[in-house]
């Protein structure tokens, strides 16, 4: 037997795999390394390759025997990060989306250290760290289980931080500080829900001067962004016209149109008018929507014209590039056509568009692009020959899927009928030859 023969060595195992990047990414953050001297910068996410959403590997941490929990974790041995690597390492789970017990323990530590051991000092962070610590919590907040983990705090601190130092932020980081806030504040007067019937805003139920706060912070951004709105770029104006139109600002400063939030989505809705062709689709959408919460819609004054010029022209460049838009945003520019009653030329051609194409494909859409398309074109007073085949259709998938309809779909769908009713009883045009076929309303 030959004793100087090496023995074979194993293969490696891939170093940055999906489950290894994000165990690593928890592991770095949360591990006795990141508390030993010398070693607190090895937590930041430069350590990883990437953190595209490809390599996303969530975490869903089951509990069983020995397994801890946020509770059982607690924020005592609290995380000894730079700011600079405790902002990159929030930042770098929340875009890996990932999720399961120990995020929320990293989490939970994280708010300790800023916000009750001040290590590090909120005042170390840049404007980027701030940016990136408040995007992160509020991209995640929703997914929290525990509710030891009091994300107001965090957010009421970055914020405050954040205030006295806006002329300092990027245009970039000023759009991400608007999304964040307005993701943590909640949607609407009450704020309690989104659009979809979310998850009620962390920033609501006992802490209601964080959601003041949050609002004033809103406020002074939108007057920096429009000062500031040559150097935004196309999603940013759109973000933080979005932001503000969630946190209902635009009505309770309608009053202050030469600066506030109305004055910036006038400014913004003026400039983009002539140049939509560089807005991405989800852009024009959101923006549109915003302009449609004005108040007053197409009323009268400066605002109305303002808003009915930039409906027009968002419903043309829609149409001119159909098939680059999601129906998600299709069906939300016609929402926003809808609710603002904003009819042209442009407007009509782009809902007769979008009703055919519905009609053609409605199986494979959902049933609220289904409701949200009809309905709009309803309120717009498309012909009953255009909308009759969708409706039908409609008709149909009701019946075929139930069991997949809630509340609010059955709702609308009462509302799709009763509008297509009057529109045919008050005076719908029927294409030449056609009869007119009307469902009966529920």
């Amino acid at each position: 037997m030959c004793t100087g023969a090496r023995r074979a060595r194993r293969p490696r195992r891939p170093a940055h795999t999906p489950t290894v990047l994000s165990a690593r990414a928890l592991e770095l953050a949360l591990g006795p390394r990141a508390h030993r001297p010398g070693r607190r910068r090895q937590a930041s996410w430069k350590q990883w390759p990437s953190a595209d959403p490809s390599l996303n590997a969530p975490l869903c941490h089951r509990r069983g025997p020995g397994k801890q929990s946020p509770s059982d974790c607690g924020p005592q041995a609290h995380t000894t990060m730079t700011a600079q690597s405790l902002s990159n390492c929030l930042w770098a789970v929340a875009r890996l989306e990932m999720r399961g017990c120990e995020v929320e323990v990293f989490t939970q530590r994280c708010v300790h250290a800023v916000c009750v051991a001040e290590s590090p000092d909120i005042k170390e962070f840049s404007p980027q760290g701030l940016t990136n610590t408040l995007w992160a919590i509020a991209k995640m907040s929703g997914g929290f289980t525990s509710e030891e983990i009091n994300v107001h705090s965090l957010c009421s601190s970055v914020i405050l931080e954040a205030r006295p130092r806006l002329a300092e932020f990027q245009p970039q980081e000023l759009s991400m500080l608007a999304w964040a806030v307005a993701k943590m504040r909640g949607r609407g007067p009450s704020a309690g829900r989104g659009r979809g019937g979310g998850h009620v805003s962390p920033l609501h139920g006992r802490f209601g001067d964080a959601v003041s706060l949050a609002e004033d912070f809103l406020v002074e951004l939108a007057e920096m962004a429009h000062r500031r709105l040559p150097e935004l770029a196309p999603q940013g104006v759109s973000n933080i016209a979005w932001a503000l139109a969630t946190a209902n600002l635009y009505s309770r400063h309608s009053n202050c149109q030469a600066g506030g939030p109305v004055g910036f989505l006038l400014a913004a809705a003026t400039a983009a008018e002539q140049a939509l062709a560089e807005y991405p689709p989800q852009a024009v959408a959101n923006l549109l929507w915003a302009v449609a919460r004005l108040p007053g819609g197409a009323s009268s004054g400066e605002a109305s014209q303002v808003a009915s010029r930039f409906a027009a022209a968002a419903a043309r460049e829609a149409t001119t590039r159909i098939e680059e838009f999601g129906w998600q945003d299709l069906s939300g520019i016609l929402v926003a056509l809808g609710q603002g009653r904003y009819r042209s030329p442009a407007a009509d051609c782009l809902v007769v568009a979008v009703v055919d194409r519905a009609a053609s494909c409605a199986r494979k859409l959902t049933m609220q692009v289904l409701l949200n398309v009809a309905l709009s074109a309803a309120r717009l007073g498309v012909p009953i020959w255009c909308l009759q085949p969708l409706v039908d259709e409609i008709a149909s998938e009701v019946q075929s899927r139930p069991q997949k309809l809630n509340s609010m779909d059955l709702r609308q769908w009462a509302e799709v009928q009763q509008a297509f009713w009057r529109l045919g009883t008050l005076g719908g045009v029927a294409s030449p030859g056609s009869p007119q076929r009307l469902p009966l309303p529920r």
